[in-house]
């Protein structure tokens, strides 16, 4: 391997396979006189751990040499199953073996079987828009009518349907092409762009989809992509009526599109479909989430993708908090067996950082602290901005607790671990020091310093100019935690909105 293979990342790795990719790699490994027990050994073991314990690994695995060595070459061997599986479950791959086949069969004068494998091929490529594989299969019909067959049972109607059906595969694969060419130039664009503040930001943005708003894009994959960009954009504009109006243009696209497309396409469709519930709720009622959840599910039903399902239990989650069930939301929240090493770090940390709000809106303040620890616990270096969110709930937690006399020796903690981190930020130091500040005031003088901090904190969000820089504002309403003091609103009823 190119990198070093860890422990952590084979268990990831195996953890990420479904049940009919481990028995195909049992069965790819048992098959192939090369591979030893030790391999399959090795893989059973980490299949059935629930967490990684590296010490408890090596003993039990002491007895086969060179462990590291082996487990680099298991993470090869699985790789090369996943690669095996996916060629054999790919179109392109499928249409391209056809064609070779039909070359096949017609050096060997079988142009009848070679014209209908043909057609079977047409079929199969227009039902998954495969617009670069059309083409061929396309020459491949007239050559064979041009030289063996003449024509013999094909129609003047049905012959000039196939020029026009060839012109027809031809411009979908200019637009194709074309659609990525845009692809690329946005991400090229902006990637690079030397834009000083958001406005410069959204004129390059439109500027580019200006360029190439000239083409219909057919296209569900193109289409679903255009269209979360333009949502997208429409959000960084503030402009909700046209944000929802592209993103209920995807579910549209969704719902019409054959299951053959929403198969083809389904790395377009579901993170759409994601896109879409997300960001609806921001722009919308409930009931346009709640019809865009039911999509998804039967949309997985069909094509049988459960990895998607964890993105489902936390958007449904989210569903019961906006609806103000709290005690609905804890209770599905916490009847989840989903196995949550197969589920991607920030979507699970996600979850266990709401169940933490959940429990904190119905004053379960025990519990709330029981997941922000889980959060800590979880966390991967590469989720910095988590980690802090989580150290700061805690804080905010223990004072929301009345716990005054921890309170200080964990402010302190906090502080030193963050700053042992790298992510000891101005805001991080000016919430620390409120609440440490809140300790040595009495009770009453509590209100008065609530309202002279909400004050100072609208004041430096008002300095962030940069979208990154206000990234911490994504994770937790500080404004409503502050304003439910100010207003003393039980936390319960503002936060739906955080």
């Amino acid at each position: 391997m190119l990198f070093r293979i860890t422990v952590s990342k084979l268990f990831r790795l195996i953890k990420s396979m479904t049940k009919s990719e481990k028995r195909y790699f049992k069965l790819f490994c048992t098959n192939s006189n090369k591979r030893g027990d030790k391999y399959l050994e090795l893989f059973d073991y980490l299949d059935k751990q629930k967490k990684v314990d590296v010490k408890a690994y090596k003993k039990q695995l002491s007895r086969i040499k060179n462990l590291s060595a082996v487990q680099t070459y298991l993470y090869e061997l699985i790789l090369q199953s996943l690669e095996l599986q996916q060629t054999q479950k790919n179109s392109d791959t499928y249409l391209l073996d056809g064609i070779k086949q039909v070359e096949l069969l017609f050096e060997r004068g079988l142009i009848l079987e070679a014209k209908e494998l043909v057609l079977a091929l047409e079929k199969y490529a227009q039902e998954r828009e495969k617009w670069l594989m059309l083409p061929l299969v396309n020459y491949w019909w007239f050559r064979i009518e041009n030289i063996n067959l003449r024509y013999k049972d094909i129609s003047r109607t049905d012959f000039e349907q196939k020029k026009e059906n060839g012109k027809k595969e031809m411009a979908a694969l200019h637009e194709s092409l074309t659609w990525w060419q845009f692809f690329s130039d946005f991400v090229f664009t902006i990637q690079n762009s030397v834009a000083r503040n958001q406005k410069e930001f959204i004129q390059t943005w439109m500027s580019l989809l200006k360029k190439y708003e000239v083409y219909e894009w057919k296209s569900l994959g193109a289409k679903l992509a255009w269209l979360q960009l333009r949502a997208i954009l429409e959000s960084y504009k503030r402009d909700k009526p046209m944000a929802k109006k592209y993103w209920m243009e995807i579910v549209t696209e969704v719902q019409t599109a054959s299951p053959q497309l929403r198969k083809e396409y389904k790395r377009f469709v579901n993170p759409s479909l994601f896109s879409a519930i997300n960001n609806t709720t921001s722009v919308d009622g409930i009931d346009s989430l709640t019809m865009l959840i039911e999509q998804l599910e039967k949309i997985m039903n069909e094509e049988k993708e459960y990895r998607m399902k964890a993105g489902v239990i936390v958007l449904k989650h989210q569903l019961f908090i906006k609806q103000e069930r709290f005690a609905m939301a804890r209770d599905f929240a916490l009847a989840q067996d989903l196995e949550w090493t197969t589920v991607a770090p920030h979507l699970k940390l996600s979850f266990y950082k709401n169940i933490a709000l959940n429990f904190w809106a119905m004053q379960d303040f025990n519990n709330a602290l029981v997941y922000v620890d889980k959060v800590l616990e979880e966390m991967e270096e590469s989720i910095h901005s988590l980690q802090g969110l989580a150290m700061l709930l805690k804080a905010i937690l223990y004072y929301e607790k009345g716990e005054m006399l921890l309170l200080p020796h964990m402010l302190q903690a906090i502080k030193r671990q963050l700053r042992k981190e790298n992510i000891l930020f101005k805001f991080e130091q000016l919430l620390l020091s409120f609440l440490l500040k809140l300790v040595n005031l009495s009770k009453p003088e509590h209100l008065d310093a609530f309202r002279a901090f909400r004050l100072t904190y609208l004041a430096f969000v008002d300095t962030l100019e940069e979208r990154e820089e206000r990234e911490f504002l994504a994770f937790f309403n500080y404004e409503g935690w502050l304003d439910s003091h100010v207003n003393k609103t039980p936390f319960q009823k503002v936060f739906p909105n955080f």
